[in-house]
């Protein structure tokens, strides 16, 4: 999926389940994988239900200082708060496209249109999406069923905090800040000092492995979810490049625990599952 600047399929699929999020999203700021600024988005709510979202350019400053309009949406939601249309408009308010969305019980298809009820010939403009194999993780598909994306939700508590968007080959190609008012572009790039995260559980062990831009000291711990120290599993340097750590579990008891990684003012939490 490539992301110049902006396009209504980019904002819409980012949004899988923000409707359903802890604390209503106000604001939605995107970049590239490198921390470039690429747009912002705020958010409309009636009576507490997302009703729409305004999209707008960065023009070279800090946020605050309000960018111009690139375009605005209004979205229909059906009784459980999910998404079924989206129409998107631009900055004159002429309509451009809107777009279907489906819900079931295992995943949710989605088609866009152009202005003349048209559907968009990109295969990946008609498709569908589903829970991937990780908690927070959702795998995108294109018409004929080949994976295009996957979106990974973090979350401070209950809230999400951070997006990230990845192409077929689990490259990080954006991602996207929730609910940071203070962001600005010059420090928008700390947000990412980890990439490429992944946390696998197996028989008696767990994996994680991360990409480092830098030469960095991570600190990797474990907790259970009281938020009780278990372990300290790592805290050293480590160069640039990608990592691959192995912690064992096998003394430790069957249950759920938390394992947090943090970096400079990054904080990446994950749970797994162990099982004797």
């Amino acid at each position: 999926m490539v992301l110049k600047r902006f396009n209504c399929f980019t904002y819409s699929i980012l949004l899988v389940h923000l409707c359903i999020a802890g604390e209503p999203v106000e604001q939605m700021d995107m970049f590239d994988a490198s921390g470039n600024p690429l747009f912002y988005v705020t958010f409309d709510y009636d009576d507490g239900k997302l009703s729409g979202r305004t999209v707008y350019d960065y023009t070279g400053k800090a946020r605050n200082t309000n960018g111009y309009v690139l375009a605005r949406s209004s979205v229909t939601l059906d009784g459980s708060g999910d998404r079924t249309r989206e129409e998107y408009r631009d900055a004159v308010d002429q309509t451009r496209a809107w777009s279907t969305w489906s819900h079931g019980s295992d995943q949710t298809t989605f088609s866009f249109y152009d202005h003349y009820s048209a559907k968009q010939a990109k295969k990946e403009y008609e498709g569908s999406y589903s829970s991937g194999s990780q908690d927070g993780v959702f795998e995108f598909f294109d018409a004929g069923n080949a994976a295009t994306h996957k979106i990974e939700y973090l979350y401070e508590g209950n809230d999400i905090s951070l997006i990230n968007v990845y192409d077929k080959s689990d490259n990080l190609t954006h991602y996207a800040v929730i609910n940071s008012p203070t962001v600005e572009i010059s420090s928008a790039k700390i947000h990412h000092s980890i990439q490429k995260l992944s946390v696998l559980e197996m028989p008696g062990q767990v994996r994680v492995s991360f990409y480092l831009l830098n030469k960095k000291k991570p600190s990797i711990n474990l907790y259970d979810l009281q938020g009780r120290l278990v372990a300290v599993l790592f805290n050293r340097a480590l160069g640039k490049g990608l990592h691959r750590l192995v912690f064992p579990t096998q003394s430790r008891k069957s249950g759920v625990y938390v394992i947090k990684i943090s970096l400079d003012n990054d904080n990446m939490v994950r749970r797994i599952r162990v099982v004797q």
